[in-house]
């Protein structure tokens, strides 16, 4: 079928020609001939395409992860600018998730669909449609408070209809975007409080305790029954980012602190840590320092080598030196970037400082790397900030 419409492409019409592409995409199927004739062809004849084509056509290219090789994305961009008022809600949201699911980040279309968004009838859009749009701003960083706040409003009545993959996605957006709506954060964290964390992923738990901690919303309450339930999952369910994230959200809501949770955090770190790349290397050891929870790993006094001293913390010394022999690794095979480096050099200021002592009786060589991670010009450090 995708040969045979290949070879008679002029004969359909534009709306069948998306409609054929999203029905493809739909099912999976991905006929990259096909995609880039059907974009070369489009692309010519813009200006006969109406937002719901443009919807059914961006999401086909979004959803099979193709890229259009010529100007396709572009050319939709002008045409949804001069007809952005004709753009549903539901269609808004599938185009601009679509745009930035393809890294499109046009800001002149973000910046009329929005007004498109805002004026559409709240009743018109589901739920996942406000949880796309908010996703695609985040995704773009297209930092657009009044839609956001707007769409906030429409949700505060509508919480209960939120999926758990909903609610992280928008709590991610409003963290990812420096937004915050009060009324509608009272009712996420009343509804995370109260429900059965059992239907979170443990991905999606982590994303939403992650963020409410960095907007600082929420009580001892919603942490204990986030954190209560992510100490029940199982530790070979934890990836690098997931540790990392919720040792960020224990750090940024120590008094909330749930001990159960980072001794499996503890456990799963350092018992996988060779294969934890830079940046969540860095900031999980940099939450356990700041959160004094090195005294979790005396379980690795097993593995004390014979040239540790016993002065001071071994047992945690060593587990640092493991964090700092593994950056060394890392950087010997990809040297760091500017920002690695930077968040590299705030672990080793945070463990010197807690940690005098034991960082002088670290073996020289170790040493020696934590030197050589400060010889970089200090224009470039203070340029970047631990994100």
């Amino acid at each position: 079928m995708a040969s045979q419409v290949l070879r008679g492409m002029i004969s359909y019409p534009l709306f069948g020609l998306c409609n054929i592409l999203n029905c493809f995409a739909r099912l999976g199927y991905r006929h990259n001939q096909l995609m880039d004739g059907v974009a070369a062809h489009v692309a010519e004849r813009a200006d006969g395409l109406s937002p719901v084509d443009i919807a059914s056509l961006v999401f086909a290219f979004a959803e099979l992860a193709h890229n259009p090789r010529n100007n396709l994305l572009e050319v939709c961009a002008t045409r949804l600018q001069d007809c952005y008022l004709e753009v549903g809600g539901p269609n808004c949201a599938i185009i601009l998730n679509s745009y930035a699911r393809l890294g499109e980040c046009n800001p002149e279309l973000f910046k009329a669909l929005s007004r498109s968004v805002v004026q559409t009838e709240p009743g018109s859009f589901q739920v996942h449609h406000i949880s796309l749009v908010m996703n695609a701003f985040a995704k773009c960083a297209v930092r657009k408070s009044q839609t956001m706040h707007v769409l906030g409003d429409i949700l505060v009545s509508r919480t209960d209809e939120l999926t758990p993959q909903n609610v992280s996605n928008i709590v991610h957006a409003f963290s990812r975007l420096s937004c915050y709506n009060v009324r509608l954060f009272q009712k996420l964290v009343t509804r995370v409080a109260s429900e059965d964390l059992q239907a979170y992923k443990l991905y999606e738990l982590g994303v939403l305790c992650h963020n409410l901690a960095k907007l600082r919303s929420g009580g001892p309450t919603v942490y204990g029954a986030m954190f209560g339930e992510l100490a029940r999952r199982p530790s070979e369910a934890w990836e690098p980012k997931a540790v990392a994230q919720v040792l960020d959200a224990m750090r940024r809501r120590s008094a909330f602190s749930h001990e159960p949770l980072l001794v499996l955090l503890s456990e799963r770190f350092f018992n996988n840590l060779d294969t934890y790349p830079v940046h969540p290397l860095t900031q999980a050891s940099w939450c356990l320092v700041e959160l004094d929870a090195l005294n979790l790993a005396k379980g690795l006094r097993q593995e004390l080598p014979g040239d540790e001293p016993t002065q001071g913390f071994p047992e945690g010394r060593f587990a640092m030196r493991r964090v700092f022999e593994r950056l060394e690794d890392l950087n010997s095979r990809s040297p760091f970037t500017p920002t690695q480096r930077c968040h590299v050099q705030q672990l080793i200021r945070a463990y010197r400082y807690r940690f005098e002592l034991d960082y002088g009786l670290l073996p020289q060589k170790v040493k020696s790397f934590c030197k050589s991670q400060f010889d970089v010009s200090n224009s470039v450090v203070s340029s970047v900030a631990w994100s």
